[in-house]
């Protein structure tokens, strides 16, 4: 199998098929559906986890629950190392991990580290927790609903293109070029519009990351059982990362683009203006649909929506 995230259809026939708890208290996991959702019997508010590895994958963690109407509280992280690593090593592993989650408000928990002759490279793996008081997730998604983004796609895969390839990129384009395609790290988080939207009384939300904005998109659906009418122009890109994506022949649609968030709406034109008072961008770019179909459309064409492929910044790994 290809590096990266599984398919759908392997994930649907070889891990979701084969999971049958009974227990009523733990809802049961599906695509498009980011969070293991808990409830607490005696309490009026459930539990939210999510395991991630790869990229950054504290943010992933942390936007997942975000995404899921939850706040992210804590991080167990799991860290393995090749035998060549040494202490110095390991240490600056943790020391990014730790940064990544003080910045997110969370606290690592707990965790496991081990030196492992079968891995190459350190293989980091994150399990965030959080609470929230009623669980939000794509599956609430409504046929004649607009589907709202917010920022743009790619924030996170331009940013690691261009650490590993800025002296090439240089040799043909400007810092301020660069600077403009990279952003900040901290917009790798959907904390703010997540936030706001929950408050705002949305029904769905996803956050968009491996795979890029069409893998969110065709997960958002297929966890809602919906159809979608996206119209591809109105999906928000910095042109700059265009510039960058052209050079070494990517496909923005396709790339890792954690701190987008796709939200699901009835009263699509008051969430935009809230978000964009709260200083997020925010984009209307198509619409459920009760059809199966999902589909992409500008003046001139359309076509169908893709099963999700293979993200883009696995070629720059």
């Amino acid at each position: 199998m290809n590096p990266g995230k599984v398919s759908n259809s392997i994930l649907s026939r070889s891990v979701l098929k084969l999971l049958k708890s009974k227990n009523e208290r733990v809802a049961k996991p599906a695509i498009g559906v980011d969070c293991g959702i808990v409830s607490l019997e005696a309490q009026d508010q459930e539990i939210l986890s999510s395991t991630e590895s790869g990229l950054w994958p504290v943010y992933h963690v942390a936007n997942n629950i975000y995404a899921c109407g939850g706040t992210p509280l804590a991080a167990s992280v799991c860290v393995i190392m090749p035998r060549n690593f040494n202490e110095y090593n390991l240490k600056e592993e943790i020391r990014s991990l730790n940064a990544q989650c003080e910045t997110l408000g969370m606290k690592i928990s707990g965790g496991h580290t081990r030196i492992n002759d079968m891995v190459k490279e350190p293989v980091v793996t994150v399990t965030g927790i959080g609470v929230t008081d009623k669980a939000i997730t794509a599956k609430n998604l409504r046929a004649g609903q607009s589907i709202v983004m917010t920022k743009r796609i790619g924030i996170g895969g331009i940013q690691k293109i261009i650490d590993n390839k800025q002296e090439e990129i240089l040799s043909k384009y400007t810092q301020e070029l660069i600077d403009k395609a990279y952003g900040i790290q901290e917009e790798r988080s959907v904390a703010t519009e997540a936030v706001y939207a929950r408050q705002f009384g949305v029904t769905a939300m996803h956050d968009v990351s491996e795979g890029g904005v069409f893998a969110a998109l065709w997960d958002m659906a297929e966890a809602g059982h919906v159809g979608l009418e996206i119209d591809f122009r109105k999906i928000p890109v910095r042109q700059e990362m265009i510039e960058i994506c052209e050079m070494f022949d990517v496909n923005p649609y396709k790339l890792e683009s954690s701190g987008a968030l796709l939200i699901a709406t009835d009263r699509p034109d008051a969430l935009v203006r809230g978000l964009q008072q709260q200083g997020v961008s925010a984009t209307v770019i198509g619409v459920a649909t009760d059809r199966k179909d999902k589909i992409l459309y500008t003046q001139e064409e359309e076509r169908f929506l893709e099963t999700p492929q293979r993200d883009e910044i696995y070629r720059f790994l």
